[in-house]
């Protein structure tokens, strides 16, 4: 996780500056901020200025001369920097050649005016900077509590090493957007939500992979479940429900049973995204509460594509579209008027498709194990698509 020029660009006090290069140099990361401000001599910037670094300066001691200013760009470039911001106080522009030339070394330029601190930009990237390291511990924490079987004392001990008010009782949601955006957009977006009365001490928010995770701990739980936790997330939290998805977990007892609350989250989000949904609980997503945790198991990928591997033969060589009839059947609860209206076909011809699958896969006597069968299968397999 690092930030990039492109989201640099996003920041609120970069907003309004003149971008002399396009696009050239959007995926550069940024590790730190740097001033350029006294006269250049190129050997005295080896080592002064290193690879990604984002510098700003005015270019006072070239005021006279663009050729001291070309070298000094050009010296910038050579040494691995990611960006170059020109207050507008001695040059306004800059010559074509250089545009060029930074362009081809895929280096961003851009200046801004006298409304535009330097004090601004360098505080505004710094604190994403420390906001994006500390994101990384808590996400490092968060990779270690479910990605190892801990002891309750170990899963107990990081949990509170994460936020050390945590309650006893606590719901875990993880929201993702619909869209990609940048680590600035990203971070701002959380700010904004921490600084929000709705997170209390005793809670915590922080970006998480692709998303931000919120555990909500409490003293009691017996009031509230997580359906009604979900609706005042969406609530005060003001998020555009078109925008994000939201996956909720259990209401947990115990806080020893972190790891398996931000699980249940995941697992519940990824459901959202399979499905097309804006919201799952984890109560609700079915067999995949069995599906997703192992769902690298080799014995799941055997069991479904013994079951759709044949389906798929035959729809090669007959053309009898049974596979795509396979998943609209249970993904209508196994209803035949449903799944005829989804397929623009007659019910019997469903009814046929249907009969061809058993014969197929020698379940012709076998009803009562046949639609459970072939939703576990046609779930696995949706789930292997998404990936």
């Amino acid at each position: 996780m690092s930030l990039t020029i492109a989201d640099a660009y996003k920041l609120k006090s970069l907003q309004n500056v003149t971008i002399l290069t396009g696009q050239s140099g959007f995926q550069n990361v940024i590790d730190r901020m740097s001033i350029l401000d006294y006269e250049f001599i190129s050997y005295k910037m080896q080592g002064e200025f290193i690879k990604n670094d984002f510098v700003l300066s005015s270019f006072l001691f070239a005021k006279d001369d663009v050729n001291l200013l070309i070298a000094a760009v050009k010296s910038l470039i050579d040494n691995g920097v990611s960006c170059l911001g020109i207050k507008n106080v001695y040059y306004k522009d800059l010559p074509e050649d250089l545009i060029s030339y930074a362009k081809e070394k895929s280096f961003s330029i851009f200046l801004f005016g006298h409304d535009i601190y330097f004090e601004d930009i360098i505080t505004e990237v710094t604190d994403t900077l420390r906001l994006i390291d500390n994101n990384q511990l808590l996400e490092m924490k968060v990779d270690n509590l479910i990605g190892n079987e801990l002891s309750r004392s170990l899963v107990r001990e990081l949990a509170l090493d994460i936020n050390s008010n945590f309650k006893e009782r606590f719901v875990v949601l993880y929201c993702k957007t619909l869209k990609h955006t940048g680590e600035g957009t990203h971070f701002r977006a959380l700010e904004r939500l921490k600084n929000l009365d709705y997170f209390k001490k005793e809670h915590s928010i922080f970006k998480y992979n692709q998303g931000m995770l919120a555990i909500l701990t409490f003293d009691n739980l017996r009031k509230i479940n997580s359906k009604k936790i979900a609706q005042e997330f969406w609530l005060y939290t003001a998020l555009d429900p078109d925008n994000y998805i939201l996956g909720v977990s259990d209401c947990l007892l115990a806080l020893h049973q972190l790891d398996k609350g931000i699980q249940q989250s995941l697992y519940a989000c990824k459901v959202c995204e399979i499905q097309q949904n804006r919201q799952r609980l984890y109560e609700e997503i079915g067999l995949y509460k069995v599906i997703l945790p192992f769902q690298d198991s080799f014995w799941l990928n055997h069991y479904y594509k013994s079951i759709l591997s044949p389906l798929e033969q035959y729809d090669e060589k007959y053309s009898a579209d049974l596979l795509k009839t396979a998943i609209s059947y249970v993904n209508n609860d196994g209803n035949i008027r449903k799944t005829a209206e989804a397929l623009f076909q007659h019910e019997n011809t469903i009814r046929y498709r249907l009969n061809k699958i058993k014969e197929i896969l020698s379940m012709g006597e076998d009803n009562s194990s046949f639609y459970p069968q072939l939703c576990f299968a046609v779930q696995i397999y949706e789930l292997e698509s998404f990936v």
